[in-house]
């Protein structure tokens, strides 16, 4: 059971990660992309 359900929490762990990860970038980038245009 425990061999079986690690890698599964490690996955959510990682995505999780990449979410909070995107949700902090996305607007810095956009931002970033808004002056570089203007």
């Amino acid at each position: 059971m425990e061999n079986s359900s690690t890698p599964s929490v490690m996955v959510w762990s990682a995505l999780r990660v990449l979410l909070v990860a995107l949700i902090f970038i996305a607007p810095v980038f956009l931002a970033f992309s808004i002056l570089f245009w203007l």
